[in-house]
């Protein structure tokens, strides 16, 4: 295989070092593109907010720019607190 970036494998390292255990996560994951995935692990430090806004991408199509815009303003957060 040709072409993989140094920042591409350290990604892919990350990774599986973070889903490598956890099969909920892994099946949203395995739905959303390398690209989303990327955003939600560098992005995000609590699983559930992972798992979050993994569902939600592929629930509502989310974009990489929605996405990004969606972990930036909290929705994860703002969602949690309606539902309390």
């Amino acid at each position: 295989m040709k072409g993989l970036s140094y920042q591409n494998l350290s990604y892919m390292r990350q990774f599986f070092a973070k889903y490598n255990n956890d099969k909920i996560l892994q099946q949203a994951v395995e739905e959303i593109p390398w690209s989303h995935n990327i955003i939600i692990f560098s992005k995000l430090k609590n699983i559930n907010q992972r798992i979050w806004c993994a569902q939600q991408t592929i629930e509502n199509g989310w974009s990489r720019n929605v996405l990004s815009l969606q972990i930036k303003s909290n929705l994860h957060e703002r969602s949690a607190r309606r539902k309390v």
